[in-house]
């Protein structure tokens, strides 16, 4: 098979679909310390300007947890600098938040020009302290999402444009292995029993996980091997505690559990392994 690709002849229009799906197989998920070296702070507003980020992208803040956290926000609490109650806050002061993910699409279906279609959407964080927002401690981050389908079934693709062209459906169908996002407990969401719940799923690097839980009874905490067999949660572990914990798993094993008493016991963790 790879000798037959390698001999596939290609027109023009196709060559720019190659190179297309080229940029999209290294476009995985990326890791950015808001600030870069100074970190999450004041007029850091213009930090995102002539950066690229995707969904599934994680953001890093780093600050002193007891001046700042940070507030997840729509567009009108960006602007106004008020902190919405159902808000989520960040305040462990090394917060990683993944970017969330619109309806985009990459088309395998030519000519050229339908192949791309990017919807765009924004995020929104500020700082909820006092009259930190209004300081500039504020960001807004433009994230796209790149994905892919088949607009015509591959043996369309092979009448119309030959038995090459099979192949570079095939191909830009077996691309769509970026970052995807699973509920947690699935409709039950984070809750007692769940360890079982990653048996027979696959994960990857960069994919994210969504926890679902009622705040006053639950978190998450993320531990290593040993905090999740004995259930201990160490003091420098990061926890989560919005209700609606979005993490992004690191290649290898990832250990979380809920750190409230009893609660891992009774088989409130999961250990995912992410390729």
């Amino acid at each position: 098979m790879e000798e037959e690709i390698a001999n596939l002849r290609i027109d023009e229009g196709e060559e720019e679909a190659w190179q297309i799906l080229l940029e999209a197989k290294s476009s995985f998920a990326a890791t950015f310390m808001v600030g870069d070296a100074s970190g999450w702070g004041f007029d850091v507003s213009d930090w995102p300007k002539g950066k690229t980020f995707k969904a599934g992208d994680v953001l890093e803040f780093t600050y002193n947890r007891a001046n700042h956290d940070v507030a997840v926000v729509d567009k009108e609490a960006y602007e106004s600098c008020k902190i919405p109650q159902e808000a989520p806050v960040f305040e462990t002061g090394d917060d990683l938040i993944p970017l969330k993910k619109g309806d985009n699409y990459f088309v395998c279906g030519f000519p050229v020009d339908d192949i791309i279609n990017v919807v765009q959407r924004y995020n929104y964080f500020i700082c909820g302290f006092p009259d930190h927002c209004n300081n500039g401690m504020k960001i807004a981050v433009n994230a796209y999402l790149i994905s892919l389908y088949c607009k015509k079934s591959i043996e369309e693709m092979g009448q119309e444009r030959g038995s090459g062209m099979i192949w570079l459906t095939l191909l830009l169908c077996f691309q769509s292995s970026f970052a995807a996002t699973f509920m947690v407990g699935d409709a039950s969401g984070w809750g007692f029993g769940v360890s079982n719940w990653p048996n027979g799923k696959s994960f990857k690097a960069g994919d994210v996980l969504e926890f679902k839980y009622n705040l006053p009874n639950h978190d998450v905490a993320v531990v290593d091997k040993e905090g999740y067999e004995s259930c201990y949660v160490a003091d420098d572990a990061q926890v989560f505690e919005t209700g609606d914990d979005l993490i992004t798993l690191q290649q290898g094993h990832n250990y979380f559990v809920c750190g409230f008493p009893g609660h891992c016991n009774n088989g409130m963790k999961i250990a995912v392994t992410a390729t």
